[in-house]
């Protein structure tokens, strides 16, 4: 029998669709589970300053997802977590390179997971000090029965039940996500000094050209035609083109999504910035406001499809796979080396290709019309998703 051990979650910030509570909350809930005694600070729920009371304790991990823990200090000037004995496991939810600040930091106990093979071994290559670098798997949960939401809480799990069948659904296809324009993110790249401006469109220009690159990649194949590039800087330098990375992203969405309507694609936009994107008088495109996060697994539960856009993870997983599965809808999503390893196309899910959105959303199209083909999908791919629960994905950390 396992013995027992003492956690403390970290929930220091939000983000969009408050998913960093989410998904800590859910650790927490899964650690409790299992018998151990599990700490939460929240700092919705009390001021930073309270963290003091946690120095001198011992835990057997603290736990946070994309914390800035790492970079709080004392009145002494030394870094607060090492005032606290115990490791410190940082969970990324994106590439490194947003997470420079808090990763340099020296800490005596650091440990990091991450989300996709390639950004785990850009934190072994550039941060040497960490003392261990790993993968975790973010996913969702079937949607609750009693409200029709899921909760953020670190509660016990909704009561779950059979999905509803495909062709009793009444969201077509479903996207959930914030709408950035690529626009704007080019106005901001033209503000910056020139030889910024030159790095960053020839590291767009690479990304966009070589879809299975990453920024780390694009940056060392374009060597000596950037202006700026210190190969002794690789992490700061990877961090300052944040907006190459970002633009990117931006551009892949809302290409998709044009690709989508020109399609006739009958697609719910759910989540912040949708009405600044174009659309036609007789568009197909039906928006929504944002919602929380948790609400979206509601929202899966009624879609026969749900689309997925990897934010340009090449190697990894995304919760947004698996939240489809767990709620009996199709995940069309394009493809990385986790994924392809896991799924196989038109069994559990449909992959499509990014680079070519008019062919994918198309193909969406007529998928829509074979609704018994659809629920073999929907049914072999919540079968699938079981092993991917929660309970099945989170370790006993500091082991």
């Amino acid at each position: 029998m396992k013995s027992r051990k003492n956690y403390l979650i970290l929930q220091l910030q939000e983000s969009c669709y408050s998913s960093y509570n989410y998904f800590s909350g859910r650790i927490a809930r899964v650690l409790r589970g299992r018998g151990h005694d599990t700490t939460v600070f929240c700092a919705a729920d009390e001021p930073l300053e309270r963290l003091e009371r946690f120095a001198g304790a011992h835990f057997d991990a603290i736990i946070g997802c994309n914390c800035p823990a790492p970079r709080f200090t004392t009145e002494t000037g030394t870094l607060f977590l090492d005032e606290i004995d115990a490791p410190f496991f940082n969970l990324l939810l994106d590439h490194p390179l947003y997470h420079h600040d808090s990763l340099k930091c020296a800490l005596k106990n650091y440990h990091v997971r991450c989300l996709d093979e390639n950004h785990a071994a850009y934190v072994q290559r550039y941060y040497p000090h960490i003392k261990s670098v790993g993968l975790w798997t973010a996913v969702g949960e079937p949607a609750a029965q009693t409200d029709g939401f899921a909760q953020e809480t670190d509660t016990a799990p909704p009561e779950t039940h059979a999905p509803v069948p495909i062709r009793a659904r009444r969201i077509p296809v479903l996207f959930s996500g914030t709408y950035t324009d690529p626009d704007d993110i080019l106005r901001a790249i033209g503000e910056l000094p020139p030889f910024i401006r030159s790095d960053l469109k020839l590291l767009i220009a690479e990304l966009l050209e070589h879809t299975n690159q990453t920024i780390e990649g694009a940056i060392c194949a374009l060597g000596d035609t950037l202006e700026s590039y210190l190969p002794e800087a690789m992490p700061l330098y990877v961090q300052s083109c944040f907006l190459a990375d970002t633009y990117v992203r931006a551009y892949r969405r809302r290409t998709l999504i044009q690709a989508a309507e020109r399609a006739r694609l009958p697609l719910a936009l759910y989540g912040d910035g949708w009405e600044k994107l174009p659309r036609a008088a007789d568009s197909t495109l039906a928006l929504h406001p944002q919602i929380p996060f948790a609400c979206t697994f509601s929202l899966m539960a009624d879609s026969r499809i749900t689309l997925n856009l990897m934010p340009e993870f090449k190697a990894g997983f995304h919760d947004r796979v698996f939240s489809a599965m767990q709620n009996g809808s199709v995940a069309a999503t394009d493809p990385s080396r986790a994924l392809l390893r896991a799924f196989t196309d038109e069994r559990e899910l449909l992959f499509y290709d990014a680079a070519r959105p008019d062919t994918a959303c198309e193909r969406l199209r007529r998928a829509l019309e074979a609704p018994e083909r659809l629920q073999q999908i929907a049914d072999a791919g919540f079968a699938a998703a079981k092993r991917f629960s929660w309970e099945n994905v989170i370790p006993d950390f500091g082991e």
